[in-house]
């Protein structure tokens, strides 16, 4: 029976815990799941302790385990607690965490799946008891207005095995399961003496209600049992999408609150629709999902951290759509040219085109990205990005699609380029000149860059002319095409200042780089380097970030430097953030994940393994040396020339490098070493080592 005591011994360590009852959310690490464009308030944010919000701005759902025989309470934010985290089977966006206390390991984990026109999270608790007898135990399932990304809680209601949240269904268990509830956030107060509050519902004018439901569990020595909860996201709420303002200080403040009254109504299945099917079921749901999601591609690698991190990079890129536009991050941020640039080049490298046009529709519509200053390289940005579209995807019907927004891309690129200023363009589509309306002109001022490297925009010019010059000569336009490469080359001053935009091949041998703040110029200046021929500057980089608190287990990346708050003031939340005013000396933490620094890290370590260096395909020039001498494989991998697998077999002291899949480069498949390159044939052949 669920006890209604505590033990003496017990309440003098909650009294000297430190950090109060040590059940509060820590607010360090966190990971947004659900669903690809998605609105992003939709999005539910698991912290790294497991802990999560379903829906951004709803409340907090914690589990902590009740140990009957030592009377006490165990969860994961209790100081001196270890938690490991992980993703599903490769990679998939299905966090879980475990932590151990005396003799019980505990793993919770959290997906999320489209249910009618909502969404719908589902949580599953693990215990492993470790004894070698068995042991009972209470999991706690609590419900609390600060969260991961909570919000004010007005009324409880504890209704057969489930507590409805404002009169809606938000956290679901088993009809037999206990509960209770309180006006005020003090559940974890209750739980710590193994109790549950006393009443069945309450309410509060200031949104502090809490409560929890119980399972009772006895588990068998060695054994392990589990039990599982749904959460419907926002059911019975409104969302709406960004309304982004920008202000002096250069930050983006999302105007859109949680649960707006003019957004869109979340339908309320009723709690028995929700009941419909086990946990484990809509487990198997999301994880078919995301399979399909994350595309053909299959590593295995020496390091299995390099092999799991491609999926999880591209699942964290996906969730940064938001209603078509591709977003810097989750809530914090809208789209920049650059950001949107390098993340649809990150879903052409791993197969997902269709992601990939997705964004480039949105910068098609808005160069220039969220409001901000536009500057002066975004025209020539989204150029490049729309050709690598093409050398990736070769689809016909996009290309005839596409090709007058690449005229006009190109004639702004010359206007800017070869006229006097001042230079206006609009904010929002590919209008330019002294033609456009007072009430559009946005003023684009020379030299003004996204790129901290290269700091002169001439040069994606010049990678922007020649994307345009493929493009008009993939669509037979010759005579267009010839004038865009003289226009792209007469401006090309040093083309190794562009990374692998213009030529493929580009920076100053850089070796590795160390995982400083912020994250992405390190990142970036290791990709010249590797481009380069610096095989350190490849694997080096690639290791120092895996080596990151924030990569272990979930690999996310932040960008390192304060980002704006969006909406985070509004939800009740342990994450760091900005008051609405933005001023710079309180911004937010950095956003987690930022698209900037997640794409700038998949590309170095897909190109680490491969890539284009004009018509050749160049082979694992960025990976450890000692990994030429094991076992690595790799099949389906995008290129320019086609997918591509490899094999490279290590025995009886030697390599065998085999090739496979339609690829099929004109000028070869190259194996870079330090003091040359090797051609390959699509044969099996032995490397001379």
């Amino acid at each position: 029976m669920l006890m209604r005591h505590i033990f003496a011994a017990t309440l003098v360590l909650v009294l000297q815990a430190p950090g109060g009852t040590g059940l509060d959310p820590l607010g360090k690490i966190h990971m947004p799941i659900g669903l690809p464009d998605a609105v992003d308030h939709t999005k539910t944010f698991v912290e790294g302790e497991g802990n999560f919000s379903p829906g951004f701005g709803s409340c907090g759902i914690y589990f902590w385990v009740w140990d009957s025989a030592r009377g006490r309470l165990i969860a994961p934010t209790q100081d001196g607690m270890s938690c490991e985290r992980g993703l599903g089977p490769n990679g998939l966006p299905v966090p879980w965490t475990e932590w151990s206390s005396g003799e019980v390991t505990v793993r919770t984990e959290v997906c999320q799946v489209k249910r009618g026109e909502g969404q719908l999270a589902a949580a599953r608790v693990e215990l492993k008891n470790l004894s070698a007898q068995p042991q009972s135990f209470v999991v706690f399932a609590a419900l609390r207005p600060l969260g991961a990304a909570g919000g004010p809680v007005g009324a409880l209601e504890v209704v057969r095995g489930a507590l409805l949240m404002d009169g809606h269904p938000a956290l679901i268990g088993t009809p037999e399961m206990t509960g209770g509830v309180s006006p005020l956030d003090d559940t974890g107060e209750f739980c710590l003496r193994g109790e549950l509050p006393k009443n069945q519902s309450v309410t509060s004018a200031s949104g502090e209600c809490s409560g929890a439901l119980a399972h009772e569990m006895k588990v068998g020595a060695g054994q392990t049992a589990s039990v599982g909860f749904f959460c419907p996201v926002l059911a019975g709420r409104r969302v709406g999408g960004h309304k982004w303002e920008l202000t002096k200080t250069g930050t983006l403040v999302d105007q859109t609150s949680p649960n707006p009254p003019d957004g869109r109504l979340v339908p309320d299945l009723g709690l028995e629709a929700y009941r419909v099917g086990r946990v484990e079921d809509v487990f198997a749901e999301a994880g078919r999902y995301w399979r399909q999601a994350l595309g053909q591609a299959y590593l295995q690698l020496p390091d299995p951290r390099w092999a799991a991190a491609w999926p999880a990079m591209l699942a964290h890129s996906a969730l940064m759509l938001n209603e078509g536009a591709p977003d810097s991050a989750v809530i914090n941020s809208g789209a920049s040219t650059r950001d949107a640039v390098l993340l649809a080049n990150l879903f052409q490298k791993t197969g997902r085109a269709d992601l990939a046009a997705q964004a480039i529709d949105f910068l098609l519509a808005h160069p220039f990205g969220s409001p901000s200053q536009p500057t002066a390289d975004c025209a020539a940005q989204v150029l490049w990005i729309l050709g690598e579209q093409w050398s990736f995807a070769k689809d016909a019907a996009w290309l005839a699609r596409i090709q007058p927004a690449a005229a006009k891309l190109a004639a702004l690129i010359n206007y800017q380029s070869t006229t006097p200023g001042p230079h206006w363009v609009a904010q929002e589509g590919l209008d330019f000149g002294e033609g456009l309306a007072p009430d559009r002109r946005r003023e684009l001022k020379p030299g003004a860059s996204q790129e901290a490297n290269p700091k002169d925009p001439t040069n994606w010019n010049v990678a922007g002319l020649r994307a345009a010059a493929m493009l008009a000569e993939a669509g037979s336009k010759k005579e267009d095409a010839s004038a865009l490469i003289k226009r792209g080359d007469r401006s090309a001053p040093d083309l190794t200042t562009v990374r692998n935009t213009a030529t493929g091949k580009a920076g100053d041998g850089t070796g590795g780089q160390k995982a400083g703040l912020p994250h992405s110029p390190a990142l970036a200046l290791a990709h010249q380097g590797l481009l380069a021929g610096n095989r350190d500057a490849g694997w080096q980089t690639v290791e120092n970030h895996l080596s990151l608190d924030s990569m272990q287990g979930w690999f996310l990346l932040h960008e390192g430097t304060p980002s704006s708050p969006g909406s985070w003031s509004r939800v009740r939340s342990a994450w760091p953030h900005a008051p609405e005013n933005g001023a710079p000396s309180t911004f937010s933490t950095s956003a987690m994940p930022h698209a900037r620094p997640t794409a700038e890290f998949f590309h170095l370590l897909r190109d680490a393994l491969l890539y284009e260096d004009g018509d050749r395909l160049v082979l694992l020039a960025g990976v450890p040396p000692d990994w030429l001498k094991q076992d690595l494989s790799w099949e389906n991998l995008p290129t320019h020339f086609g997918h591509c697998s490899l094999s490279l077999r290590w025995e009886k002291g030697k390599s065998f490098l085999r090739l496979g899949g339609p690829c099929q480069p004109h000028g070869g498949f190259l194996l870079r070493l330090a003091d040359r390159d090797i051609p390959l044939s699509t044969a099996e052949t032995e490397l001379p080592f």
